[in-house]
């Protein structure tokens, strides 16, 4: 499916060129799924393909190509407009987060709930270059796509500055609650895990310490 989107993406620019092909990518998307829902998100996703494509203008072009990827191309007068879509995108918000846990040991049924606020930010990872000739579009996509990766937020990276940068992970979440999850019973936090569902706090098993069957959540 990609490929058919990027082929119709190469087509409706060819005549629009030169100028600018950039990559955008909902920063931490599924994290954000887990604190505020997925219906929230999709609702995002909407509002930025539209942003987007007022962006570019009517001598650019933007397509979605993904999940959580958009491609744009920017005509050479428009670079300015990159960033101001990228700011016009970014939201900050305050939540509650931390986990809960549930366990059972013996009969009895015991639970904790370990909660701090934070901020939840709302942005976009963007990585841009030049584009002369229709010829170079498959090999600079695909290096927009290779390097599309821990890069600071709601900045305009341009690719050839970034190809040997350091990276780092980026989280939508300013902060967790310094305390691991643990066990209801014992604090133990040491498990023998059974089953998880790679959310944030999601997982079961048993405490090592005392042998209670755990069970942990998102709490916000």
């Amino acid at each position: 499916m990609i490929l058919k989107l990027k082929e119709k993406f190469q087509a409706e620019i060819t005549g629009k060129l030169p100028g600018y092909v950039a990559i955008f990518n909902f920063a931490d998307a599924k994290r954000r799924n887990i604190h505020l829902g997925h219906q929230k998100v999709d609702e995002e996703i909407v509002e930025f393909s539209k942003l987007l494509d007022r962006a570019v203008g009517n001598t650019g072009y933007s397509m979605r190509i993904g999940g959580e990827k958009w491609l744009g191309f920017f005509a050479t007068n428009s670079l300015e407009s990159m960033q101001k879509l990228l700011n016009d995108f970014y939201q900050e918000q305050k939540i509650l987060v931390g986990w809960k846990s549930i366990g059972h040991k013996d009969g009895i049924q015991k639970s904790q709930v370990v909660t701090i606020d934070a901020k939840i930010y709302r942005a976009m990872r963007c990585v841009y270059t030049y584009i002369e000739r229709i010829e170079d579009f498959e090999f600079i996509v695909e290096e927009l796509l290779n390097n599309d990766y821990g890069l600071s937020v709601n900045i305009p990276h341009k690719l050839e500055d970034i190809i040997d940068s350091p990276r780092s992970r980026w989280e939508c979440v300013s902060q967790y609650p310094s305390e691991s999850p643990n066990c209801p019973f014992c604090q133990g936090n040491s498990f023998d895990w059974q089953d998880g569902d790679g959310s944030v706090y999601g997982g079961e098993g048993f405490c090592n310490t005392c042998g209670a069957e755990v069970s942990f959540y998102h709490a916000g």
